[in-house]
């Protein structure tokens, strides 16, 4: 009795064809550099955007690249918008583009870091 041809090229396909394993870790490398140590905080800011309308939030934390603010809610903020937060107790007066949002935090990404 001989081999099932069938059978035979299946596997002869299989072992010619082997899906690459995926890699994760080159992008998780890189996130992990790009990310600056954050300091938590609790400070009364404004942000303010190119159309002129200002709300007030809370900054929670902050880093040299960016930081995380917090609203009652984040509706009417869009992500890639750009923005200006001024906290004047802590002397901080900063432009950046909003990078993510949820339901009450945004991130903000600073277009010229903190120096270092």
């Amino acid at each position: 009795m001989g081999r099932d041809p069938l059978k035979s090229r299946v596997e002869s396909l299989s072992k010619q064809w082997q899906a690459p394993e995926p890699d994760y870790k080159p992008a998780l490398t890189r996130h992990l550099q790009k990310r600056s140590p954050r300091r938590q905080m609790y400070v009364e800011a404004v942000l303010q955007t190119v159309h002129g309308s200002k709300r007030r939030g809370i900054i929670m934390d902050i880093s040299r690249t960016g930081l995380r603010m917090r609203f009652v809610s984040a509706d009417g903020i869009c992500v890639g918008d750009l923005v200006q937060v001024t906290a004047p107790l802590k002397k901080i007066r900063k432009v950046g583009t909003i990078r993510r949002k949820d339901k009450t935090d945004i991130g903000i990404e600073f277009r010229k870091p903190f120096a270092a």
